[in-house]
């Protein structure tokens, strides 16, 4: 009984964790990423601080500490294009936090385009692009909505490396170096369900 409730339900868990971006969502706000105690904050939002409606997901740093706190544009993603000029399709669309540096995923000229992994310092907002994927995936069969192919990122502790994903079946998963040398393919061990009967 329950493994047949288990496998109803399976396929909306799945669906749930590669949820498409729809357009006209005037916010488009991402998971943050956390520093381990709490006073960094780096998020990802079509809109500034203020309200203003951006013309792109862009990255942002809170960080608290004895001054007054304040919030910190990191990058200036900008959709000038007219097919899709809306800001939910261009910009940042996953985030990782670590030693000091954030490491993110961003679609530069989307659908359809380019998207790109990138490493930033939070200090200095020195920003490295280490890799870029021009390859596309599937997209999801809804009107106005797409979904990234690059995505989620995560930086390693000391945040020299970061490991990626991309929406593909024969190779999902991608490590670069900081510097942005060493990108390589990690091996993926595909399991297979088996429907077993009990004695």
């Amino acid at each position: 009984m329950y493994r047949r409730l288990f496998l109803l339900f399976f396929p909306l868990l799945a669906a749930a964790q590669t949820i498409p971006i729809s357009r006209g969502n005037p916010i488009n706000l991402i998971p943050p990423a956390t520093s381990a105690d709490g006073n960094i904050v780096v998020f990802a939002a079509a809109m500034a601080p203020d309200g203003t409606p951006q013309k792109g997901t862009n990255l942002y740093l809170f960080s608290q500490g004895p001054t007054p706190a304040a919030i910190r544009r990191l990058t200036n993603y900008i959709d000038n294009s007219t097919y899709n000029s809306n800001a939910d399709w261009v910009g940042v669309n996953s985030i990782s936090y670590s030693a000091g540096f954030a490491a993110y995923s961003a679609a530069v000229n989307w659908p359809g385009g380019t998207e790109e992994v990138h490493l930033i310092d939070i200090t200095s907002a020195a920003d490295r692009t280490l890799a870029t994927y021009k390859l596309g995936c599937p997209q999801p069969a809804c009107a106005n909505c797409a979904a990234p192919c690059v995505g989620p990122v995560h930086l390693t502790a000391d945040g020299s490396k970061v490991l990626y994903a991309v929406w593909r079946e024969d190779h999902p998963f991608f490590v670069v170096n900081a510097d942005g040398s060493g990108l390589e393919g990690l091996p993926c061990i595909r399991a297979h369900w088996r429907n077993r009967r009990s004695a």
